[in-house]
């Protein structure tokens, strides 16, 4: 569908020029347009965003894209086997020196 810039662009020219050129959504929105919160929409051919054009500012893509999807599983089975570990030391007996008040109580100990 194209995109017809008459209430955005004054320009009879620019209405020419983009009346018949679709409009292309940005895969990623620029810094002012992330920043406004708005649509970020470029042209085929074109270094600027519609709204950049229009405010006459750089239009710059600094943002990098935060990684999604889950972690790495290596860190969490590494620190499941250090709880399976310490699990595994754990005696189902009292620590012995549960009454001293300077105890240092280890990984595994059970105080009752």
């Amino acid at each position: 569908m194209p995109y017809i810039l008459d209430n955005i662009c004054n320009s009879s020219k620019m209405h020419k020029i983009h009346s018949t050129v679709k409009r292309r959504n940005a895969t990623m929105a620029c810094d002012s347009c992330r920043h406004a919160k708005t649509r970020c929409t470029r042209f085929p051919n074109e270094s600027m965003c519609l709204r950049c054009s229009q405010r006459k500012e750089v239009c710059t893509y600094f943002r990098i894209p935060k990684k999604r999807g889950p972690r790495p599983r290596r860190q969490s089975l590494n620190s499941l086997a250090e709880t399976i570990a310490i699990l595994s030391a754990t005696s189902n007996e009292p620590c012995p020196q549960k009454n001293n008040e300077k105890h240092f109580c280890h990984p595994g100990c059970i105080i009752r």
